[in-house]
């Protein structure tokens, strides 16, 4: 798995910012900041050794650090228009462009899940 993962990040580029915090400064009551694993060029990576394909609690939790990043005062994070989780252990990467992200699940995370 660990040759796996290091051949994998060669492949996506530069790695700019390993565990960092996404922090929104406080402004949202319930989840304001969170960890990512990596940061490359316009993505924000997550790495998980699941048995299991990702679940929609993996995806919402680094949608979140990219919502709580995209308010920081972070200008790498915010630059971000890509998330992403690699599973080594499934040697499978996913990755979705915020672009592709309704403006209404945007809203719904924002407000019903992080009580913005």
């Amino acid at each position: 798995m660990v040759n796996r993962t290091i051949n994998f990040f060669k492949q996506q580029g530069v790695v700019e910012k390993v565990g960092f915090r996404c922090c929104s400064d406080g402004n949202i009551e319930n989840i304001n900041s969170g960890m990512s694993n990596y940061l490359i060029k316009d993505t924000m990576w997550d790495l998980k050794t699941l048995k299991r394909p990702i679940s929609c609690k993996n995806t919402l939790k680094l949608f979140i650090n990219w919502l709580n990043g995209q308010k920081s005062n972070n200008y790498k994070i915010k630059n971000v228009n890509k998330i992403g989780l690699f599973n080594p252990r499934l040697n499978t990467a996913y990755l979705l462009e915020i672009s592709k992200i309704s403006k209404e699940t945007i809203e719904i995370i924002s407000k019903e899940v992080m009580h913005k």
